[in-house]
């Protein structure tokens, strides 16, 4: 937590505890908004006389354009519903067009605003106003989840601030009729209130805390199973983490292969039960049934188990598991589950964590198995391409033979032209009906080489 945000917070809480004038309040409650987001931009609004509308009682640098849109349009209907408003302005309309199918965006482009970002001030279900922050700075310090985050233990402190200043007033007209709940100035917070008040401040600042907690325990596997592709080190440090983040004794890792799922690496199990529960049948046991459905299953070990693995189970002491599906686009492939020797409940803070370790893990298999599909495909190239090399060094020695062996033929041709000249010179000289033995035996001779060859 910085120290600009754990300052702020202070001064809203001395400002909500000491001082009485409830205007003054709110702009000063506005004043610790813009410090605590890091922008220029805000404005806070409450519920008035009409119920049905919001009014505007501090801003700073707010178009007025803007504020009546949040007074009486749409999006002060959106908060008065309850509702988060996050606008961006659209990259291909025109800044100048306030006539398209999208308004919101056409009116922040006409005042340069980057976001508008509004939160209901809420207190026991009941919207009481709205505290809606925006810029026309490119560089925005702060990711729209941590704003969000921030701006929630703001509306929670001014939500029990409005509501306590409404009984007080209700209070106070029932005691002067003649009196009007907008004109009556603010007492002294009574101990009760300010232990509310407390209360509401350390619940707000653990939620931040326990958020800002799992987002570095994310990080950090984040990081951990990225920069390996080998499957056994991302098992292994997916479990292990998730194991000790969610406080569980166990953790394991099933992925689907020949229609079952099949145990590739735990730990906190004992190497017994691994062995016997190492395959599982969809829809068997807690894993199983994730599997099968497709979603978190939060259940007793035994639930989903019969006979000899319910066995199993009981004697491995699991008597709390919690297993949710590795999904690659929308494709199951395995289950991550973790177990606990306790009989305890899994708070929504463990199935949240168990979903998003759940996604990291999933991609980081799914990297896995391309890169090994990938170096397959290449250790199959080199391969192909080393026989190719062979095949071709033959060719090329089959090539030269053949070339010797035309280059000899070539040779014997010129050699039986040469003795058929010498033949036909000696065919004048002796008789025509006499045979020619020397030419019989040169072509015989001829013959036998080009065979040979």
């Amino acid at each position: 937590m910085s120290n600009t945000y754990a300052s702020a917070i202070e001064t809203v809480i001395a400002t909500l505890t000491q001082k009485t004038d409830k205007l003054q309040v709110l702009a000063d409650v506005l004043t610790c908004a813009i410090a605590i987001c890091e922008i220029e931009i805000a404005t806070l609004l409450v519920i008035g006389d009409d119920i049905d509308n919001l009014t505007m009682v501090a801003r700073q640098g707010m178009p007025n354009e803007v504020i009546a849109e949040l007074k009486e349009g749409a999006l002060g209907t959106q908060l008065l519903g309850g509702k988060i408003v996050w606008v961006k302005p659209s990259l291909s309309s025109s800044s100048t067009d306030s006539s398209g199918n999208n308004p919101e965006q056409a009116l922040l482009e006409r005042h340069r605003l980057k976001f508008l970002f509004g939160l209901p001030i809420q207190f026991n279900g009941k919207v009481l106003g709205a505290i809606v922050v925006s810029t026309r700075s490119d560089k925005v310090n702060l990711p729209r989840i941590q704003l969000q985050h921030r701006l929630t233990v703001l509306s929670q402190l001014v939500g029990l601030f409005l509501d306590g200043v409404r009984l007080r007033s209700l209070q106070q007209m029932q005691e002067k009729p003649h009196l009007k709940a907008t004109n009556t100035p603010l007492n002294e917070p009574e101990s009760e209130d300010l232990e509310n008040l407390l209360q509401a401040v350390m619940s707000a600042e653990e939620e931040v805390i326990g958020q800002n907690a799992d987002l570095s325990i994310l990080n950090t596997l984040s990081s951990e199973v990225y920069s390996t592709f080998q499957l056994d080190a991302i098992l292994n440090t997916a479990i292990q983490r998730t194991a000790i983040a969610l406080q569980a004794e166990a953790g394991w890792c099933y992925l689907f292969e020949h229609g079952l799922l099949t145990m590739y690496n735990h730990y906190g199990l004992s190497s017994e039960y691994a062995n016997r529960m190492r395959y599982l049948k969809i829809g068997t046991g807690t894993e199983g049934m994730a599997f099968n459905r497709k979603h978190i299953i939060v259940s007793d070990g035994l639930l989903y188990h019969t006979g000899e693995a319910r066995q199993i189970v009981k004697e491995e002491n699991l008597l709390s598991v919690v297993a949710t599906p590795l999904k690659s686009e929308e494709k199951v492939f395995g289950v991550l589950a973790i177990g606990r020797h306790r009989p305890e409940k899994w708070t929504h803070r463990d199935e949240r964590m168990l979903m998003a370790i759940s996604d990291k893990v999933a991609q980081a298999i799914n990297n896995s198995q391309r890169f090994t599909q990938i170096e397959s495909q290449a250790n199959t190239w080199q391969e192909n391409y080393q026989e190719i090399r062979a095949v071709n060094s033959e060719l090329i020695q089959r090539t030269r033979a053949l070339e010797q062996h035309v280059q000899q033929l070539e040779e014997t041709g010129q050699q039986i032209w040469v003795m058929l000249s010498a033949s036909r010179q000696s065919r004048r000289k002796k008789d025509d009906n006499s045979p020619d033995v020397e030419l019989l035996g040169a072509l015989k001779k001829a013959l036998t080489e080009i065979e040979t060859a």
